[in-house]
């Protein structure tokens, strides 16, 4: 499991998605899992690719698809565009 602290991470939504049509012989098909991390603010080259290969790992395990099928795309959010509780992030 991925560590938000370890990673240097505050605040991460992620969102995973599955790709691809269902066969009636093969309940999981040809499903693509594909993972949307966003980021309020940036993270570091090596921060990315502990996250990419941690949720790899989950993903990979859980939906039974090989690493090579899984896709991961990371957002940075400039904390100007995130808001919470009506104030953005930036402000607090």
């Amino acid at each position: 499991m991925i560590d938000s602290k370890s990673a240097g991470v505050r605040r991460t939504l992620v969102r995973c998605a599955f790709s691809g049509k269902i066969k009636k012989s093969d309940p999981q098909g040809d499903i693509m899992p594909y993972v949307s991390i966003r980021v309020a603010g940036t993270l570091t080259k090596e921060q990315k690719q502990n996250i990419s290969k941690g949720v790899t790992e989950v993903i990979s395990k859980e939906a039974n698809k090989p690493p090579e099928a899984v896709l991961i795309f990371i957002d940075e959010m400039e904390r100007d565009n995130v808001a919470k509780s009506g104030k953005l992030l930036s402000d607090t």
